[in-house]
């Protein structure tokens, strides 16, 4: 993602304890070089699930609908034209997906307080913001804890999102379905126009533990 539209992809990453991290990118396009990272504020308070102590002993208590365990994704949810941060999070027992809308500019985001966009309840939601069917208009797809994936579809406006009820995208292929905390990217592998998805995965029923990454190709 292009966090500050200088043209050169930068990074975010959500940690444990629901911080967001941006580490710039102080290199080139095809040379990246990522600047020491540094938490991701709203209105003046750092983005924090959990208490915790900084570096300089300063205790950070936690935002409203703020968790932990941030799965993020940089996309512009309000349909003018600036990226927003969605931040999945588990917070007690209950799972959801909070906006942070940019109030900034391109340049120089600058981020609300958040707000529960109340979809149902997932474990350790992962989301990703695309237009999956194709109508014009942004909806959602999620990746969870478990094995299975949900689509979200916006029933309303680009500018004002309305989500029906989550719908299962059902993945096929040898052993995906021994998989679980799923993370998600959506792209045109291929480029044949059709819409991809890249699906990453955790397994722990056989030993050695590990993971896999997907390739579903579109139709």
């Amino acid at each position: 993602m292009d966090w500050n539209n200088d043209g050169k992809n930068d990074l975010l990453a959500g940690d444990t304890h629901g911080q967001v991290w941006l580490y710039l990118n102080t290199g080139s396009v095809t040379e990246p070089v990522l600047a020491e990272g540094v938490r991701l504020e709203c209105e003046g308070h750092p983005i924090v699930g959990r208490d915790i102590t900084d570096a300089q002993g300063k205790t950070l208590k936690p935002e409203p609908y703020m968790g932990y365990y941030s799965k993020i994704h940089w996309a512009d949810l309000t349909g003018d034209g600036l990226s927003d941060l969605l931040i999945g999070h588990t917070c007690g027992n209950k799972a959801t997906i909070a906006m942070y809308k940019n109030v900034g500019t391109a340049a120089k985001p600058k981020l609300a307080k958040p707000v529960d966009l109340n979809l149902s309840s997932m474990s350790r939601p992962s989301p990703y913001v695309v237009d999956w069917d194709g109508d014009g208009t942004v909806d959602m797809v999620c990746g969870t804890e478990q094995p299975e994936l949900f689509f979200f579809k916006n029933t309303g406006t680009n500018a004002k999102p309305k989500w029906a009820k989550a719908k299962t995208i059902k993945l096929k292929g040898d052993g995906v379905q021994n998989g679980y905390r799923r993370r998600i990217a959506v792209t045109d592998w291929n480029e044949d126009g059709k819409i991809d998805l890249l699906v990453g995965d955790f397994y722990s029923a056989k030993r050695p533990i590990g993971g896999n990454l997907w390739l579903f190709l579109g139709k």
